[in-house]
């Protein structure tokens, strides 16, 4: 891809729920710029990825499914 990136470079990776494209373009994008305005981070810094799942995927301890148990509720 081309990309040469510098010594302050990061990398984010967020999950979520299946969500529209566009909903995902506008999330990329808003971290983007935030970070630029905000940390001055150039854009070329940035690596974001955007994992899709669903509440079968989760375990938030103990090795049990919350969400399929009902113990956590998606809102």
């Amino acid at each position: 891809m081309n990309v040469v990136r510098s010594e302050e470079a990061i990398v984010i990776q967020v999950f979520t729920s299946p969500r529209l494209r566009s909903t995902k373009i506008n999330s990329i994008n808003y971290y983007r710029k935030k970070l630029q305005e905000n940390c001055n981070l150039d854009p070329k810094d940035l690596l974001i990825s955007v994992m899709t799942n669903t509440d079968v995927d989760w375990s938030f301890g103990f090795g049990e499914t919350q969400y399929l148990s009902g113990e956590v509720t998606q809102r």
